[in-house]
């Protein structure tokens, strides 16, 4: 005579096996760590994957350098694609920084003032992180 229905034998093998899975996790997880409790590399790795990762999500979020900028993190700005991304990267290698939105949108085809303004606080044109040159 059995107490459960079909339905409540497959839930509770499902358990069995997720209570499976979940302890072996835990014994490979337990096997790369070290003796102090962290993981190979220890603190020191950590620290560098978080400075990385604060630098990588600064960049991402702060506004965009556009003398300093590759051609993916110009595609942030509104209106830029990849191939006015190319232009702008093809003609600051050419002609060199440059100076402010007026001369940017000179300068590249496909930009102009109405597109330069939507950057208003999102873009930059100093290649330092002073803020010079906005």
């Amino acid at each position: 005579m059995s107490f459960l229905t079909g339905k409540q034998k497959l839930a509770a093998a499902l358990l069995c096996a997720l209570a499976l899975v979940g302890a072996g996790v835990r014994l490979f997880l337990a096997e790369r760590r070290g003796a102090g409790g962290q993981a190979a590399g220890g603190a020191a790795a950590d620290s560098a994957v978080v400075a990385a990762l604060t630098a990588e999500l600064a960049e991402q979020t702060g506004p965009v350098r556009i003398n300093a900028a590759d051609a993916r993190t110009l595609e942030r700005l509104p209106g830029i694609g990849p191939l006015l991304a190319a232009r702008i990267v093809a003609e600051r290698g050419r002609g060199g920084p440059f100076s402010g939105p007026e001369q940017l949108a000179a300068r590249v085809s496909g930009i102009g003032a109405s597109t330069v303004a939507q950057w208003e606080g999102r873009a930059t044109y100093s290649d330092s992180t002073s803020g010079e040159g906005k």
